[in-house]
């Protein structure tokens, strides 16, 4: 299965039917795919590697990520972090793509 078309199915599935369950992204390779405007809430995304992922606009309430999360070059703009904040602003957003 296409690991983006897979993507794509969690973030925008209807949570309300959920029955609580968690999406578990636990140390995977999500580099360079594009995860923008997903609702990724509640998502555990320790030790998931990030890099050149392209978040923004996701909803990322709640996740869950640690010390082993890999976020380098990722595009966060608008993205609603995990502890329910403002939208965050990545370096990428100052200075244009590298």
């Amino acid at each position: 299965m296409d690991v983006q078309a897979a993507l794509t199915v969690l973030g925008r599935r209807d949570r309300s039917k959920d029955n609580g369950a968690v999406t578990d992204l636990r140390n995977t390779c999500l580099a360079s795919t594009d995860l923008s405007h997903l609702n990724l809430t509640a998502a555990n995304l320790n030790g998931a590697n990030l890099v050149g992922a392209n978040l923004m606009g996701a909803n990322l309430d709640r996740a869950q990520h640690d010390q082993h999360t890999i976020t380098k070059g990722a595009v966060t703009t608008g993205a609603r972090r995990a502890c329910g904040g403002e939208p965050t602003r990545s370096s990428r957003d100052k200075h244009g793509p590298r």
